[in-house]
């Protein structure tokens, strides 16, 4: 009986293991099945039989392959350096994966494409692929973006009114990438996150009006080649904290109407106003350290309910120009030599 209480722990532990390798095979298998359908897909909908695991190039017509697919896995084109997909193509499909491409270059995504709803897109381990562009109204409904280990990406450009339904845009360790840019009424739908962390030389971040309409959270840490932050009309309206902290680079931003205008309600903690601890705000916009800025710009009814607007140690403002409404619950404190 002892010998079998003791086999007990043996035998759950084995069956463990045994389900988990079962899982992957599994996981693998349907992976796998994937690509080889992707392939025949491809090759019916464009009526083109040169189409092969093999190509370095691959580009969807417009109008194409807009029936009976909703699964597209690139990840069987595994020499693949240029994909183009053109517009209003692939209207049906709400799973894409670029997964392991690992001679992959440019993504070009035209507008009207992926338009199903709880759609997903990943983007992911294409170690040489340097640019990523998205045309209006792509993914306009999809819910997840995830873009992950992709070192060699040096600008990614999405257009007007996709991944409206997304709410999480947490991007970090993309060291190469120099532009950011964000079309009108993207990210819109829902509340979420945005953050960008470790883009060592990212030097342009460009919002378009509307965006992350909704998002209740902003961060930029470890970008310490930001040169330009622009953020449009009505974008992270419930946003309660903004800070832009020793961006040694930095040399403009502007901050157009109605942005950040924040809850009079909520509370948010921060490092930086009290050396000594963790000081709780409604509502917190602060630039410090940031010797090379020359213009800031906050445009009508942003930071409409913000408690605190410190601006310090910033030697090269020359200009700065705040609208009406703006922080007109907080004392504006100018600190520097």
């Amino acid at each position: 009986m002892r010998n079998w209480e003791g086999f007990v722990p043996i035998l759950l532990v084995c069956l463990f293991v045994g389900m988990v390798a079962l899982l992957v095979v599994m996981s693998n298998y349907s992976n796998e099945r994937e690509k080889r359908q992707t392939v025949e897909d491809l090759i019916e909908c464009l009526n083109d039989t040169s189409i092969s695991a093999n190509v370095d190039e691959l580009i969807i017509t417009g109008g194409h392959c807009n029936e009976n697919i909703t699964t597209i896995n690139f990840g069987g084109f595994k020499k693949l350096k240029n994909l183009t997909i053109e517009e209003n193509s692939l209207m049906g499909v709400n799973v894409v994966k670029l997964d392991g491409l690992k001679e992959l270059e440019r993504v070009v995504i035209g507008e009207n494409t992926f338009t199903r709803e709880n759609g997903s897109f990943v983007l992911k381990g294409c170690s040489s692929l340097r640019e990523l562009r998205i045309g209006d109204n792509a993914f306009e409904r999809f819910t997840k973006l995830e873009l992950k280990k992709l070192p060699m990406l040096e600008e990614v450009e999405i257009g007007r009114n996709c991944f409206g339904e997304v709410d999480a845009v947490n991007w970090k360790g993309m060291k190469k990438v120099e532009s950011v840019k964000i079309g009108e009424g993207s990210f819109g739908a829902k509340g979420g996150s945005f953050s960008v962390q470790q883009f060592q030389n990212l030097i342009e971040l460009e919002i378009g009006n509307d965006a992350f309409a909704n998002f209740d959270h902003f961060s930029l840490s470890d970008v310490p080649q930001l040169s330009s932050v622009s953020i449009g009309n009505n974008c992270f309206q419930n946003v309660n904290k903004v800070e832009f902290i020793g961006l040694e680079k930095l040399e403009s931003v502007t901050i157009q109407r109605g942005s950040f205008l924040g809850n009079e309600n909520a509370t948010v903690s921060s490092m930086h106003l009290k050396p000594m601890g963790v000081m709780i705000v409604n509502g917190l916009f602060v630039v410090r350290n940031c010797p090379f800025l020359k213009t800031m710009t906050v445009d009508d009814d942003s930071f409409s309910h913000y408690k605190v607007c410190e601006i310090e140690n910033v030697q090269g403002l020359e200009s700065i120009a705040i609208g009406r409404n703006c922080f007109s619950s907080a004392d504006l404190k100018l600190k520097g030599e």
